[in-house]
Parts: structure tokens; sequence; C-alpha cells
């Protein structure tokens, strides 16, 4: 799951970058002589958050992968990824145990 937000991530970098509105406006907003006086320094601070928008977390990620099931909150959505992972584990060590466990085919001899 990991490499998925991995590669969603890059997608949307990648489409940023090759927007040339997009990549003009980030480097303006970048290259902004940052005003003087508080009020101005505040709306030039909102005006580079609205437009840039909150960058996505993992965290982010993850709730928006469970979200079409009813979890909405961001804890909610890492529990249920940690009991995703301690089951998919526990399945993986039950079939490797059955596998072990299982008797030789009849006919077949031990070689070693």
């Amino acid at each position: 799951m990991a490499e998925s937000y991995r590669l969603d991530r890059s997608e949307r970098e990648r489409l940023e970058r090759s927007d040339p509105k997009q990549a003009l406006a980030k480097k303006l907003l970048d290259s902004a002589i940052e005003p003087s006086d508080a009020t101005s320094q505040a709306t030039l601070e909102e005006f580079r958050q609205s437009y840039r928008g909150r960058s996505e977390s993992f965290g982010d990620y993850l709730q928006f992968r469970v979200s079409g099931i009813g979890i909405y909150k961001q804890w909610a959505a890492a529990l249920f990824w940690g009991i995703e992972l301690l089951l998919g584990g526990q399945a993986a060590v039950w079939v490797f145990y059955r596998l072990l466990s299982r008797p030789a085919p009849v006919g077949e001899t031990s070689r070693g």
C-alpha cells in the first residue's frame, strides 16, 4: 500500500510539473518578496495556502482508501490498516505452516 501511495503522489507531482500554468504560479509564489507589514504577510500566506492546497499525508491516503466502507476518521483508517496488516501476516503464517506440515506424497522419498 505504501507503494501505491508513493505512485499516486509521484503521479500528482508529475501532473503539476507538466502544467505550465501551475509551474509558473508556483515559481511566482516561491519568488514573491515578503511584504513588510503583518496584514500583507498574512494575505500572501493565505493566498499561498489556498493556491497550493493542503499536502496529503499517508494518513490522508489511508483515510481516502477506506472512506468507501464508511471510515472517515484518520485514526480509524490507520487502525483499520494495522489490523489489515496483522490479519494478512497471520494468514501468511497459517498458509506457510500448512504447506510445511503437509505429508509427502506417496512414492516420494526424502532426498538429502
